[in-house]
């Protein structure tokens, strides 16, 4: 609370801080990664897809890497490392434990724990909840139902259909599966009377705890770990 909390009262509470959301990327938030890939690859920069990192060493010289291609691994050797992958998926590189790490860093990779956030999102015919009838929702709803939390997906998209995201967290984030949709829907009517008759059968999901490159959400410090470990998770080492 004390990290998201905005300290800052003289024009009144802000749970969490300034919202940089605001703006949209048209045509879906890949489009950055593919104009960053673009613009290395312009540059000259080898790139290598599908290539998980399986195991890590510290010689006397180099980083040694070693990652997976298809059913082989090959190794890279490098002066210098930038490791981006989630602690969550980096505890189970071979090697990483046996790494010359500030102990306190060792302790963040193994134990750093990870959010079970997952998402659902359903398509409409149109956006009910923006009506007279439902009080003009703009679609942000935070409840004790089995949506936690809603927001609508399809603000600044042009017609008249539209999509509600449903985010969730802790055991439900966790068990979230295509099967639960019914569910779902049944659960967003509860709040906007009308909603499941005007499904219009787009749907998309996503389980990050089931993902096998994340297992979790985000990064999140357990009780004891902001101070135990919470200030090493990005400092460069070796």
């Amino acid at each position: 609370m004390i990290s998201t909390m905005d300290s800052d009262f003289t024009k009144g509470t802000k749970f969490f801080g300034d919202s940089d959301e605001a703006l949209k990327i048209k045509g879906g938030n890949t489009r950055l990664t593919q104009a960053i890939e673009k613009y290395l690859v312009a540059n000259g920069v080898e790139i290598h897809f599908a290539t998980p990192l399986v195991g890590i060493k510290e010689t006397s010289q180099k980083i040694e890497l070693q990652f997976q291609k298809d059913t082989s691994n090959f190794t890279v050797r490098a002066d210098r490392v930038i490791c981006t992958i989630p602690f969550s998926r980096l505890r189970d590189v071979d090697g990483i434990a046996n790494l010359g790490l500030n102990p306190k860093k060792k302790a963040c990779i193994e134990q750093m724990h990870y959010g079970t956030n997952s998402k659902m999102m359903l398509g409409f015919q149109k956006r009910l909840w923006r009506e007279r009838s439902h009080h003009h929702s703009n679609g942000m709803v935070y409840t004790d139902l089995f949506n936690q939390n809603l927001w609508e997906t399809s603000r600044l998209q042009e017609g008249k259909s539209g999509i509600l995201t449903s985010f969730t967290g802790g055991k439900a984030g966790r068990a979230l599966s295509s099967d639960q949709m019914q569910v779902y829907l049944k659960s967003l009517d509860q709040v906007f009377p009308g909603l499941q008759k005007i499904h219009d059968s787009n749907s998309a999901i996503f389980n990050w705890s089931q993902y096998k490159h994340t297992k979790g959400s985000y990064s999140v410090f357990a009780p004891g770990q902001i101070t135990q470990f919470g200030d090493v998770a990005g400092l460069p080492e070796l």
